[in-house]
């Protein structure tokens, strides 16, 4: 990294100076169940650091070896560097080992300075072109000791924590808009169709296979290769957030390999679902990404005539549905669903006209979201740029 001129007061530090990764490795059954919460990669989000769904460790069947750590630490993601995964735990637990535990060790530097700089598109660059491996990129701990980052006086760190701490305050309330909007479609949904495990409004009852077209169900890819830039893209479970698809930068296969899985090459209107890692988690697909195709951690459900996409997705995610998943979940380290048990998963049947009535209601308010999107890019941009010019000491008389 090249060093620029500092304001007077700054100087350029080693992290390696400022901070320790911790290594301290929770492997026995019993010591892992003394934590309250466990914390994957997934329970990240990208850019802003919220942690959602901790997972609690009791009886989640939580095995191999774990990383500790306090909520005196930060929490950042070394596999895929570019997804952009820093967070601060408000609780002491156990993370998954593709995450990095960083512990500042002097009283020189703000946990929190030091988070939102680890956010900054400078310091995702460097860890980004220090990652090694196609697939599976990963920086290795001793490329971030030796990065060097402009370190201010305590009370200039403050003042741009403060900052910035006001300006995400603005990001977060435009998220906060989003979940509200998904919390919105979830109750016109049980408003129309009642609550799909007590089936009061009496809907017929069938499986999931009866709605299923032909070689409706497939699973993806299992072998992607090295990414290929003029290839076809592939959808990851990383890539399906809560409200639809996450900004994480999707990856792309050979044509020749994706022209294998015919099975699984996405039309819009399918419906994608994890059925190993965050099992559970789904989304149709739009128009943008039709022809594309997935990995082995997804599912491809093409459906009849008989239900619409969007029905059937809502009713995954209700809490009927993913019960349902979390009782027949197999595996230990790596939690999965069988597409043979999926395909007698029992469903409430409403008619038709109904159906194609909540997707005009989903279509109105998802053009409503595009809407509120553009907003949220424009939020995301001047977040950006007021994040470099605080870390370059720019602004900061006029922030006092």
């Amino acid at each position: 990294m090249q060093k620029r001129e500092l304001p007077e007061g700054w100087e350029w530090k080693r992290l390696g100076d400022v901070i320790e990764i911790g290594r301290d490795l929770v492997n026995d059954d019993k010591e892992l169940s003394r934590f309250s919460s466990f914390i994957g990669l997934e329970n990240i989000e990208s850019n802003e650091g919220i942690i959602t769904g901790a997972i609690p460790t009791g009886d989640n069947g939580i095995k191999s070896s774990k990383f500790r750590f306090t909520l005196n630490d930060i929490l950042y993601g070394k596999l895929r560097p570019y997804l952009n995964k820093v967070a601060l735990p408000d609780f002491n637990g156990i993370c998954s080992t593709d995450i990095l535990v960083i512990k500042p060790i002097s009283e020189k530097i703000l946990r929190q300075y030091l988070a939102y700089f680890m956010r900054s598109e400078e310091f995702v660059s460097y860890a980004t072109t220090r990652s090694s491996g196609a697939n599976l990129p990963r920086i290795n701990p001793n490329a971030i000791l030796e990065f060097v980052l402009p370190l201010p006086p305590l009370p200039i760190q403050h003042r741009i924590v403060e900052t910035l701490d006001q300006a995400d305050a603005l990001r977060r309330l435009r998220a906060q808009a989003d979940v509200e909007t998904q919390k919105l479609l979830q109750s016109v949904f049980y408003k129309m169709f009642g609550d799909p495990m007590r089936n009061e409004k009496g809907w017929e009852i069938v499986t999931v296979s009866d709605v299923l077209k032909k070689n409706g169900l497939s699973y993806g890819i299992l072998k992607p290769g090295i990414f290929d830039e003029n290839g076809v893209k592939m959808l990851r479970v990383i890539d399906i957030g809560v409200e639809g698809l996450n900004n994480t930068g999707i990856f792309k296969v050979k044509k020749e390999l994706a022209e294998q899985y015919k099975r699984t090459k996405l039309q819009s209107g399918d419906i994608v679902l994890a059925i190993m890692a965050t099992v559970g988690r789904c989304m149709v697909i739009p128009d943008s990404l039709q022809g594309a195709n997935v990995n082995r951690a997804l599912a491809v459900l093409k459906f009849n005539e008989k239900v619409t996409s969007q029905y059937m997705c809502f009713l995954i995610k209700s809490d009927y549905f993913q019960n349902i998943f979390l009782e027949n979940k197999i595996g230990s380290s790596q939690l999965r669903i069988n597409l043979a048990d999926l395909r007698v998963f029992k469903i409430p049947l409403p008619p038709l006209p109904l159906q194609r009535q909540f997707d005009d209601i989903v279509k109105k308010i998802e053009q409503m979201r595009d809407k509120q999107n553009k907003t949220k890019k424009q939020i995301e941009f001047l977040f950006g740029g007021l994040t470099i010019s605080l870390f370059k000491g720019e602004f900061l008389e006029k922030v006092t």
